[in-house]
Order: C-alpha cells, then structure tokens, then sequence
C-alpha cells in the first residue's frame, strides 16, 4: 500500500489528494543525456516509445541553445507532439 502519514491512518498518497481511480502516465528518466548524439537521442526515445512509454525526458543546457532545441524537436516530432 506504501508509505503512511505520520498519523498512521491514511496513505500519503491519499493525504495528498491522490484517487485511486485515476491513472498517471509514466514517462522515462534513463536517458536523453546531453552528451549523447542526436541521433543516439533519438534512437533511445524511439527504443523507449516502442517500451510502451508516451513520454520521454531529456537533458538540455547546451552551450548552445540551438542545440537544445533541436534536440527537443526530435523528440517531439518521435512523439508526434510537433
């Protein structure tokens, strides 16, 4: 059932305002790491996509800014978010 609040009477999930009858999309930390290539980036995300995940992280903070961008629009497009 997981962690409870200090009180001991209701999960903390629960405390919180979670609802059990509501689905939360997971989405895939393990990767998009800044030193990859763009298209090691996209290989990974396609890999992660055909896992079943609908969304990805990815690191930016380049020193070029245009990097990131074009980073995230890979992605993006892999993820028909375009």
């Amino acid at each position: 059932m997981g962690p409870k609040s200090e009180s001991g009477r209701l999960p903390l999930w629960r405390l919180l305002g979670g609802d059990s009858s509501k689905k939360l999309e997971a989405y895939n930390t393990d990767g998009g790491w800044l030193n990859w290539t763009l298209e090691e980036l996209v290989s990974d995300a396609t890999r992660l996509t055909e896992e079943g995940y609908q969304g990805v992280k990815i690191k930016v903070g380049s020193s070029d800014p245009n990097l990131d961008w074009e980073r995230i629009a890979a992605v993006r497009k892999l993820l028909d978010l375009a």
